[in-house]
């Protein structure tokens, strides 16, 4: 990881649902599973991949930091979605951090409690929209590239930018923990009455298991437009599918706060952990 990825303790904020007491973290001796503490058994909710995937064959800029050509596109990047490699551009939007940690569930005999292990060596996918709520693939080219703002009416442009590098992706250190800089993206109109709140894809896979897919959003008053972006949250068809508890709904609703001993002075940052099923 580049050097900004010094991961700090995850807060616990009103978001925070799942803990893991602290005598678990550090007990992980070899990679891969490590049992940890019982915690709560709030799962992660799984959510659709959605349409814009950035397969290679369907990408429309490609952008590639590892130069080897058996890696995948959405692989070949690294975790800090703000500036590509060799170029000095900066990307557009309000600089995020997310930060993450992987833990896996198996239940006990009860029904509020579980096991958890950290999961160590996983591989992290993120994939998003740009600040103005484009994705870099082709099926959006063709998609609705200008609407209104539902509360201003001023016309919003769904441009590309050039010096945002739209996925990434990380691995899991001991702790399960994981870093991502990146920006707010934008949200868009999905239908005629929807608009996607913004939000934040994640693949996540470990070796010899099905990969986990699923989706985080925002919340905090730092961000400009919160009312709004807390408006459609509400009303997200994705986020607020009837199949998902309203527990884990609000577990991946994250937070975002300065960070008051100012290591990430440039944005701001959020914290999750993902539990998911072993």
């Amino acid at each position: 990881m580049p050097a900004f990825a010094r991961l700090q303790p995850l807060g616990m904020t009103r978001r925070s649902l799942l803990t893991i007491g602290a005598g678990a973290i550090g007990l992980l001796l070899t990679p891969g599973w490590a049992v940890a503490t019982t915690c709560s058994s709030i799962l992660t909710p799984r959510q659709t991949r959605g349409p814009y995937f950035p397969y290679d064959q369907v990408v429309s800029y490609p952008i590639r930091e590892d130069q080897n050509k058996d890696l995948p596109l959405i692989e070949a990047n690294d975790n800090d979605l703000t500036q590509l490699k060799g170029m000095t551009g900066i990307a557009q939007g309000h600089i995020i951090y997310f930060q993450g940690q992987l833990l896996s569930s198996r239940m006990t005999g009860s029904k509020t409690k579980a096991t958890c292990q950290l999961v160590a060596g996983a591989e992290i996918l993120l994939w998003q929209a740009n600040f103005s709520g484009r994705y870099n693939h082709s099926l959006d080219d063709m998609a609705q590239l200008h609407f209104r703002h539902p509360k201003t009416n001023e016309m919003i442009e769904r441009v590309h930018d050039d010096s945002f590098q739209y996925w990434g992706k990380a691995t899991t250190d001991a702790d399960g923990r994981f870093q991502f800089k990146t920006i707010l993206p934008g949200f868009y109109p999905a239908t005629e009455d929807w608009f996607r709140p913004p939000h934040l894809h994640f693949s996540i896979r470990i070796k010899g298991y099905p990969e986990f897919v699923t989706q985080t959003y925002f919340s905090g008053n730092e961000f400009p437009d919160i009312d709004l972006i807390h408006e459609l949250n509400a009303k997200d068809g994705i986020l607020r599918d009837s199949r998902i508890r309203h527990e884990q709904q609000e577990q991946v609703i994250v937070e975002y706060q300065r960070d008051p001993e100012e290591k990430f002075p440039d944005g701001l940052v959020g914290s999750c952990q993902f539990l998911i099923p072993s």
